[in-house]
């Protein structure tokens, strides 16, 4: 018995299982070029609704290290120092509102330094 005949009966006789094998792989390959096809549309329109709802984040991500940087030197009573980080914060993301509060109270603060026993925590005097 050669190979051809092994193979040739082996089909014939398996036909059924064979025919539902090879169905089931066209089925799943329909379904994986679809949801290919699909997932880069809503990938897309993922991407777009969320530049839409949050912008750019870039500039937030890059400005992180200033504004870190920034606060700790707020905190140790570095008040100049501060202002100017918390300034380089606002070069990269003028719409920073809590750079820009840091930045007048840092103004404030190297005018009129707090306590000695000062913990960081900022009393507003007016609203």
């Amino acid at each position: 018995m050669s190979i051809k005949i092994l193979i040739l009966r082996s089909a014939t006789y398996h036909w059924r299982t064979n025919i539902a094998v090879a169905l089931g792989v066209a089925a799943a390959v329909s379904v994986l070029g679809g949801a290919l096809l699909v997932g880069d549309s809503v990938r897309g329109s993922l991407r777009d609704l969320v530049l839409s709802r949050l912008g750019r984040t870039g500039q937030v991500v890059s400005s992180m290290g200033y504004f870190r940087d920034a606060l700790a030197k707020y905190r140790r009573r570095d008040f100049s120092g501060a202002g100017a980080l918390f300034g380089q914060v606002l070069a990269v993301n003028p719409d920073d509102k809590a750079a820009q509060l840091y930045v007048e109270r840092c103004e404030r603060l190297s005018k009129d330094p707090p306590p000695e026993d000062w913990g960081g925590v900022y009393r507003m005097d007016h609203k």
